[in-house]
């Protein structure tokens, strides 16, 4: 599974329930009920085996991570978990698919992808912790992902957008200009795009309709595992925790999707020798991207940053091998590991 765009694992726990439908080789419908900041999934179900307001950037977080009730329709069509999803949400007319790059020409046959929409690639950037990642839009998305197989042979897998209503081409430039920014404002990926996206100019209409589909496709992707574009906010309630050791301080949450330090958060400058060459690859693509500032004797983190684990958000701002569950601590004193024993027992 691709490090980068991990489903959130309820599709791995069919696997039982899959290895039936493989043999027949049939595909494989789930619907998942969810809220849209995926805090309250009450679960899947796998259901079939067979073959005059403008809305800005952050309008456009704010509909995908409004708390409301949602459902999305998952279909594997080879019925295989790992092989190519795609993805309908109630009372939308877009559809997505997510697929590898050896699937695309299968996937991108189909006549429903034959209009105008957009899409993302990604794949591993050689040494660096962050992925690279292109946004792109076309009036001919298989002739555009087929160009980009023998142009760009970096990306490993591809999300694509489409509506079944259609969009025109500047809606789609729109979508496509707004999730470049979404991406460049979160620093998870290392944008591959060789100019920056422009705005066209749309009419009120449109820039609605544009923003309502972005909204919506915002929330598909982070059912699918794809979080580029999303800039951190907590997940219900959390508790705060703090780091402080080697002359810096550094502040935390855990909540039920992923591991986050708080911009202002404090890092060491002078790396250890042992400190491992993932959290060494880490600092610097965060340098890189300016999310770690240098100010003189120690960085600072500029905004609120993801990380794939306590452990890894320590040792990359202690520059040192660190255990996160004994290092981060609650305001009372308690250690994650203590936090997290005592939240899994209530």
């Amino acid at each position: 599974m691709s490090t980068y765009a991990n489903t959130s694992g309820l599709i791995e726990a069919w696997i039982g329930e899959v290895s039936a439908a493989n043999e027949l080789g049939a595909g494989l419908t789930f619907d998942w009920y969810g809220v849209s900041r995926l805090q309250g999934c009450i679960g899947m179900q796998r259901r079939t085996a067979g073959p005059a307001r403008s809305w800005g950037l952050g309008n456009c977080m704010d509909m995908a991570n409004s708390g409301s009730g949602f459902s999305v329709r998952l279909f594997v069509p080879s019925g295989e978990p790992e092989g190519p999803r795609l993805v309908e949400k109630s009372n939308w007319s877009g559809r997505g698919a997510l697929f590898s790059r050896a699937s695309s020409s299968d996937v991108m046959k189909a006549e429903e992808w034959l209009r105008t929409g957009v899409y993302v690639l990604w794949g591993a950037d050689g040494g660096d912790q962050l992925p690279r990642v292109y946004v792109g839009q076309s009036g001919d998305l298989p002739g555009r992902i087929k160009h980009h197989l023998s142009t760009k042979d970096w990306w490993s897998h591809c999300a694509a957008f489409a509506s079944t209503q259609s969009l025109n081409q500047s809606q789609c430039r729109y979508i496509e200009a707004r999730l470049w920014q979404l991406a460049d404002a979160a620093k998870r990926g290392e944008l591959a795009n060789d100019r920056t996206p422009g705005v066209p100019a749309l009419t009120a209409a449109d820039k609605v309709d544009s923003d309502l589909f972005l909204a919506d496709m915002l929330l598909c992707l982070k059912v699918l595992g794809v979080t580029f574009f999303e800039t951190p906010r907590p997940i219900g309630d959390v508790e705060e925790l703090r780091l402080e050791s080697k002359g810096i301080q550094a502040r935390g949450y855990e909540d039920a999707a992923r591991f986050v330090v708080r911009g202002g958060s404090g890092a060491v400058k002078k790396e250890e020798k042992s400190l491992g060459a993932g959290a060494t690859a880490k600092r610097r693509a965060l340098v890189k991207r300016n999310v770690l500032e240098d100010c003189g004797d120690a960085y600072r983190l500029v905004q609120d940053y993801v990380f794939d684990s306590p452990t890894m958000a320590a040792n990359v701002l202690l520059a040192a091998p660190a255990n996160g569950l004994l290092v981060w601590k609650a305001e009372d004193g308690r250690t994650l590991g203590k936090v997290r024993r005592q939240r899994e027992v209530r």
